[in-house]
C-alpha cells in the first residue's frame, strides 16, 4: 500500500512542469496560405504577467512533392529570452507533409510585445514546371503586465502580536530614538545614492526603426479593411511610412524631400541603391494620389503595402551573431 501510495505521489510530481501542449487553449491563430501550402502560428495569450512565459506553435503543412525552407523560429525572437519547451515534430501522412516547432518566451520587461513575421519557401519541380515562391504570417501582438503590488508575492507579513513586552526602563527609548535617527540618516543617504544612480543611468535606447514601421503599417491596413481610409490614402500613407523609416533607420531627412531628392539620395548610399527602382513605383503612385488627385485600387494598395514591407524586411536591423 505504502508503495502504490508513493508511486502515485512520483506522477503528481511528474505532472507539475511545464505545461503540455493539451494543456493550452490557444488564443491567438494567425493563418496564411497559398495553395495547398499553409503556415499556422499559434499563441497561447495576447495578455500574461511578467512573471509567466508566452508560449508559441509554428506549423508548416505542404504535399510531399514540395521541399520547404522552414527557419528556426529563434532566429526571428532575438528580442526575447527563450526557454527550453518541446521538441520539433514531423509528420507524413496521406500525401501531405507537417512540421511542428515549438518555442516559450521570457521577457523581463512588462509593456506591449511585437513577434515578427514567420516567413518560409518552397519549391516543386524542375524546369518550366518548376513552382517556387515563399509564404509569410502577419504580425503577431501581445502585451506583458507587471506584477500588481496586491499579488502575493509583494504583501508584507505582519509581525507577531502580544509576543512582546513594553520595557519601562527609561533607555529602551533612548535605544529606540537613536536606531530612529540612524534610520533617518541612512534611509537619507540612500535616497541621495539613487538619485546619483538615477542621473548617470543612460535613458533606455528607442524603438527599433523597423518595430515602429511594422507598427504603423499594420495600423494603416487596420483602417483600411474598416474602410475608414480609402485606396488614394492608402497609398499615400504608405509612402510616408516608407519616408520615416529611412529617416530613422538610415538619418536620412526622407520626409523633407521630394521623391526625386529621395531617389538620388538611394542611389548615392552603399546599401540602398539595389532598392531605388522597386521603390520608384511606390513613390510614383503616391505622388500621383497626393499631386495629380489620381484614383487608386486594390491593385495600387497591394503594390505600395507588398514593396514598403518588403523594403524595412530587408534593410532592418540585425541581431549580431
Amino acid at each position: 500500500m505504502r508503495a502504490l501510495l508513493f508511486a502515485l505521489f512520483l506522477g503528481l510530481l511528474a505532472g507539475c512542469g511545464r505545461p503540455r501542449e493539451a494543456d493550452i487553449a490557444w488564443e491567438v491563430v494567425e493563418k496564411a496560405d497559398k495553395g495547398a501550402i499553409s503556415i499556422v502560428v499559434r499563441m497561447e495569450r495576447r495578455k500574461l504577467s511578467i512573471l509567466e512565459s508566452q508560449h508559441l506553435e509554428l506549423e508548416v503543412s505542404a504535399p510531399e512533392a514540395f521541399k520547404l525552407e522552414i527557419p528556426d523560429p529563434a532566429s526571428r525572437l532575438e528580442d526575447f529570452r527563450l526557454v527550453p519547451w518541446r521538441a520539433s515534430v514531423e509528420e507524413h501522412n496521406a500525401g501531405r507533409q507537417v512540421f511542428r516547432k515549438y518555442v516559450a518566451l521570457e521577457l523581463y520587461e512588462s509593456g506591449p510585445q511585437v513577434v515578427p513575421p514567420f516567413e518560409i519557401r518552397y519549391s516543386s519541380g524542375a524546369g518550366e514546371k518548376r513552382i517556387a515562391g515563399e509564404l509569410k504570417t502577419a504580425i503577431l501582438k501581445f502585451e506583458i503586465t507587471p506584477v500588481e503590488a496586491s499579488s502575493p508575492d509583494q504583501r508584507t507579513l505582519k509581525p507577531p502580536e502580544g509576543l512582546l513586552r513594553p520595557d519601562p526602563f527609561p533607555w529602551v527609548w533612548v535605544s529606540v530614538a537613536g536606531l530612529a535617527g540612524l534610520l533617518v540618516l541612512g534611509g537619507g543617504g540612500w535616497l541621495l545614492l539613487q538619485r546619483r544612480r538615477a542621473r548617470s543611468r543612460p535613458p533606455p535606447p528607442p524603438p527599433p526603426a523597423h518595430a515602429l514601421a511594422y507598427d504603423e503599417l499594420e495600423r494603416l491596413v487596420q483602417a483600411f479593411k474598416a474602410k475608414d481610409l480609402g485606396a488614394e490614402g492608402f497609398v499615400a500613407e504608405s509612402s510616408n511610412i516608407l519616408r520615416r523609416y529611412v529617416e530613422r533607420r538610415f538619418a536620412i531627412k526622407a520626409p523633407e524631400l521630394t521623391s526625386e531628392e529621395f531617389l538620388n539620395s538611394l542611389r548615392d548610399h552603399p546599401l540602398l541603391r539595389e532598392h531605388r527602382t522597386p521603390l520608384q513605383s511606390v513613390l510614383e503612385a503616391a505622388d500621383l494620389v497626393k499631386f495629380a488627385a489620381a484614383a487608386a485600387g486594390e491593385p495600387e494598395v497591394r503594390n505600395s503595402f507588398e514593396a514598403v514591407k518588403a523594403f524595412i524586411e530587408s534593410t532592418r536591423e540585425r541581431a549580431p551573431a
